[in-house]
């Protein structure tokens, strides 16, 4: 009928570099540096990071999660950069936060390259109320199960809207 179950991580799965480290520098721009060195990628064109960073107002993290993207020796190697920014939808008022928008903004801002950006619709629908649309770059708005918007934003204005 009943049951006592002795839990414990293993091989330091929740010290800094496993749970601990969620949503900090993990893994690190040397991390990845030492990851493409060791498979023998040698080719600037063949490397693509996209990466999930935390963007809303008080990020858990602190924004460590994104410092790998500001990394001039490893962006010198990366021919594409894509962020899927992460802020929570506010379950009472169904969107997401003006708060957390600017703060996305903050962490795109400070983004020496970016190519795509792939926030949920929530994010984009929020983005785009507060008026952002700095910097020329692709975004696919993730909708769940409607499918994703892709348009291109540039400093001038959003073209070539298309859902897939």
């Amino acid at each position: 009928e009943s049951q006592n179950v002795q839990w414990y991580a293993v091989n330091d799965s929740f010290g800094p570099v496993g749970a601990d480290g969620l949503w900090r520098n993990r893994p690190s721009a040397s991390d990845i540096l030492l990851s493409l060195k060791t498979s023998g990628v040698e080719d600037k064109d063949s490397v693509v990071l996209h990466t999930i960073a935390e963007a809303g107002d008080g990020a858990a993290g602190g924004g460590m999660d994104s410092d790998l993207l500001r990394d001039s020796n490893l962006l010198q190697r990366l021919s594409f950069v894509g962020v899927e920014p992460i802020a929570f939808m506010d379950e009472e008022r169904g969107k997401v936060s003006t708060e957390d928008a600017k703060s996305c903004i903050r962490l795109i801002d400070s983004l020496p390259q970016l190519d795509l950006l792939c926030p949920d619709s929530h994010l984009d629908s929020t983005l785009q109320e507060v008026g952002y649309n700095s910097g020329s770059f692709h975004i696919v708005a993730r909708d769940g199960p409607n499918g994703s918007i892709l348009y291109e934003r540039s400093a001038d204005a959003q073209v070539d809207t298309s859902r897939v």
